[in-house]
């Protein structure tokens, strides 16, 4: 991996463990609270990933993403999720989320998820 860090956005209301893990050696977490300040740090157009917490967006997580991704479209989109039905997974994957992750996933395993998707950005 480059030397570089990656710039991710974390917008949650919640600080997650693992996600606080990330930042330091590959990762610059830059995290907000509120939708409208994620919106206005995509504008700046230095974010290379962005994940999401669904339970700051309530009913409008699939909205978010769609709106993320019409905005950057090949910005990765990643959403921690607590829910687990497959219809719900699908509506945001098909929203344009990039992969929904669990929100009991361990530090390394997101680690791994966000290097899968960052390397297949790169192609």
């Amino acid at each position: 991996m480059a030397s570089q860090l990656i710039e991710t956005l974390f917008v949650s209301s919640t600080d997650h463990k693992m996600v606080t893990a990330l930042d330091g050696a590959f990762y610059h977490v830059q995290r907000v609270g509120e939708p409208g300040q994620a919106m206005e740090m995509l504008r700046s157009g230095q974010i290379d990933l962005i994940l999401l917490d669904d339970e700051l967006f309530s009913n409008d997580i699939v909205r978010m993403v769609k709106e993320i991704k019409r905005r950057v479209p090949l910005l990765p989109v990643l959403v921690i999720s607590k829910n687990t039905d497959s219809a719900y997974q699908t509506g945001l994957m098909e929203a344009g989320a990039d992969d929904i992750l669990t929100a009991k996933l361990s530090a390394e395993e997101l680690q791994r998820r966000l290097r899968l998707v960052m390397r297949q950005r790169r192609q």
